[in-house]
C-alpha cells in the first residue's frame, strides 16, 4: 500500500458528525473512580480531557472488527495487511470551556494517512481530526488523534 496512489488520498477528508449532551454522571462516576470528592451539576466546567467520556461508540457487537472497534472501511481506511492498531499520540486545543448540560456536535475528519517505515516494519498512521462545538457556534475543544496501524507480529 503507498500512501501516494489514490487509494489512500480518497479517505483524506473524509468525516463524519456526532452528537451527544454532556451530563454530569459519567463525569460523578469518574470523580469517585479518582477519590476525588466534587460532585458536578449543570453548568460546571468540564476538567481537561474527561471530554473523553462521551462520544462512546454505539457499535453493535455484530459490526465489531477482531480488535474490538468498528469494524473498518466505513469511517475509518481499511488498510488491508495492517490488522494491529493503537493509539499513537494526540493534540489538543482547549478554546473555550465545555460545560455540564452543553449538547455537543462532534466533527471528526481523516486529516492525514501516512506510510512509513521503522524499526519494527510498515506502518500506516491515520490522523483523525475532532472538533467539539456548541452546534452552529465554533469549536470550544479540538482534539488531534495519531492511531498507528501494524502489521502482525513475525
Amino acid at each position: 500500500m503507498s500512501t501516494e496512489g489514490s487509494e489512500t488520498a480518497r479517505w483524506v477528508g473524509r468525516s463524519e458528525t456526532r452528537r451527544d449532551t454532556i451530563t454530569a454522571g459519567p463525569l460523578n462516576r469518574l470523580a469517585a473512580t479518582l477519590d476525588e470528592s466534587t460532585s458536578f451539576t449543570a453548568g460546571d466546567v468540564v476538567p481537561p480531557l474527561w471530554h473523553w467520556l462521551f462520544f462512546v461508540p454505539e457499535t453493535p457487537q455484530s459490526e465489531l472488527g477482531p480488535d474490538g472497534h468498528a469494524r473498518r472501511g466505513g469511517f475509518i481506511p481499511a488498510l488491508d495487511g495492517y490488522p494491529r492498531r493503537m493509539w499513537a499520540g494526540s493534540r489538543l486545543s482547549f478554546l473555550e470551556d465545555i460545560r455540564v448540560g452543553d449538547e455537543l456536535v462532534r466533527q471528526s475528519t481523516i486529516a492525514a494517512v501516512k506510510e512509513k517505515t521503522g524499526a519494527s516494519g510498515r506502518m500506516v498512521f491515520v490522523t483523525v481530526r475532532h472538533e467539539y462545538s456548541r452546534p452552529g457556534a465554533a469549536p470550544s475543544l479540538i482534539d488531534e488523534h495519531d492511531i498507528v496501524y501494524r502489521s502482525l507480529a513475525a
